[in-house]
């Protein structure tokens, strides 16, 4: 793929693309030249769009299960869920 991006500053913009009342800081912009799909087969036998093929993520840790595992932080694990959960909660 080739393009150009550019960050800017536009309160139209800003405005326009606002979650729940917060418009964001900056906008990003990317006008794409040349975007390339080397194989259009591999997307169809992907089954990407068909929920049916999708993985099994039962299994896959929660956020805060993988903090715990490989960080190793101070806090308890209910802890780290409550700050991911604050952290969720201020997002936008």
């Amino acid at each position: 793929m080739s393009g150009k991006g550019r960050i800017v500053r536009d309160s139209m913009l800003q405005a326009r693309l606002a979650i729940d009342g917060k418009p964001p800081n900056f906008v990003l912009i990317v006008a794409v030249e040349q975007a390339f799909m080397h194989c259009q087969k591999c997307v169809v036998r992907s089954r990407l769009w068909n929920p049916e093929h999708w993985p099994d993520r039962s299994t896959v840790p929660t956020l805060a299960e993988a903090i715990m595992a490989h960080a190793k932080p101070s806090e308890t694990d209910a802890e780290v869920r409550a700050i991911i959960d604050d952290h969720n909660a201020h997002l936008y």
